[in-house]
């Protein structure tokens, strides 16, 4: 439990970039303390430990689950945030009855998923797999690289 003279904690339980460096003067420039679990997402019983251990006020994950007992477990818990796009790894339920907040980020990658689908479908009419594949096999048949 903190006492009350401590900067209340914000535990990330897991992340997707080489270090939290960035997150870590944002969120002790705000006036928190920074608590975080491994990079890859943990089990359910993990991410519960970890909340009944570092006793947050926020917690911030990308894909382990927080379950009810693990919104259940902080002393003094306010919000959970997830650092994406939707909910479902979240107990939203369990937050709201506890009167906790529960965000997301709706808009994450919106413009790079779009472009990425496009690139795709480009790929896919090309034939760009397929060539490329023949390529790694030691094939080189520029001529049937016209699609019909």
């Amino acid at each position: 439990m903190q006492s009350s003279g401590e900067a209340p904690i914000v535990l990330i339980t897991d992340y997707a970039w080489p270090d939290l460096a960035i997150e870590r003067a944002i969120i002790e420039g705000a006036g928190f303390r920074l608590a975080a679990g491994p990079a890859a997402p943990g089990s359910t019983a993990k991410i519960e430990a970890l909340a009944r251990e570092v006793d947050p006020a926020s917690i911030l994950t990308n894909w382990a689950p927080v379950s009810a007992a693990a919104i259940a477990a902080p002393s003094a818990l306010r919000h959970v945030g997830r650092l994406g796009v939707g909910l479902d790894n979240i107990d939203v339920a369990a937050a709201t009855a506890r009167g906790a907040l529960v965000t997301n980020v709706p808009d994450y990658c919106v413009e790079e998923v779009s472009d990425h689908a496009v690139a795709l479908l480009l790929a896919w009419a090309r034939g760009l797999v397929a060539f490329d594949a023949a390529v790694k096999a030691g094939v080189w048949a520029p001529a049937q690289a016209r699609l019909e």
